[in-house]
């Protein structure tokens, strides 16, 4: 399988794989696994292209079939492969491959079965990515709900060290005001403890 990653125009290998032959393939996968595909290149190029299954009679005689032309003999000669869509886009594609040639008629007999797996498999990725999309949403919402309560906080402090700044200038102001006004009046009929006492 390979998927479309963010570049909607490389195919991106999942390494997910099933092997009759594990020993067999090995080459075949190994080089898979290192390689990635873009329109038109290869079988999963030509289905990214084109939106459509596509298949290849014959891999070692197709000019556009590179994994083929390793100087590792890859095991196989027949494939298919079959876009996995989400709405128009393909967001995938799935390839099968057969170690001798297959005949026409049987390809053709499977690749209505092998659509709908693709059609079922591009709305578990339509999901996946919808899923996906609603936890970034949600996260993002998030992180701007712990901004604005950072705002928040950092205005309610600074408006505290404002008014408080204020405060302590008018207390100060009114201190030294009520210190001149109690020297002015310590010799006018005892008002002078008095304004001692506003002081204190």
């Amino acid at each position: 399988i390979y998927l479309t990653e963010n570049v909607r125009s490389i195919l991106i290998p999942s390494n997910v794989w099933y092997l009759g032959d594990s020993q067999r393939f090995q080459a075949f996968k190994k080089i898979t696994e290192e390689r990635t595909f873009v329109f038109g290149e290869g079988l999963p190029g030509r289905v990214l292209a084109s939106g459509k299954s596509a298949r290849i009679k014959d891999v070692t005689v197709d000019d556009n079939f590179p994994r083929a032309q390793m100087k590792v003999d890859i095991g196989i000669r027949s494939g298919f492969a079959f876009p996995i869509l989400v709405g128009k886009e393909v967001a995938g594609v799935m390839e099968f491959f057969s170690p001798e040639l297959v005949d026409d008629a049987l390809i053709t007999e499977k690749m209505e079965i092998v659509e709908s797996i693709g059609a079922q498999l591009g709305r578990a990725i339509e999901r996946r990515r919808a899923h996906e999309e609603r936890e970034s949403s949600e996260e993002r919402m998030r992180q701007l709900c712990r901004h604005l309560e950072s705002v928040r906080e950092e205005e309610r402090t600074r408006i505290a060290r404002e008014v408080h700044d204020e405060l302590g200038q008018v207390l100060t102001t009114l201190k030294l005001e009520l210190s001149l006004l109690d020297k002015k009046l310590v010799d006018a009929n005892g008002l002078g403890g008095r304004t001692r006492m506003m002081l204190e």
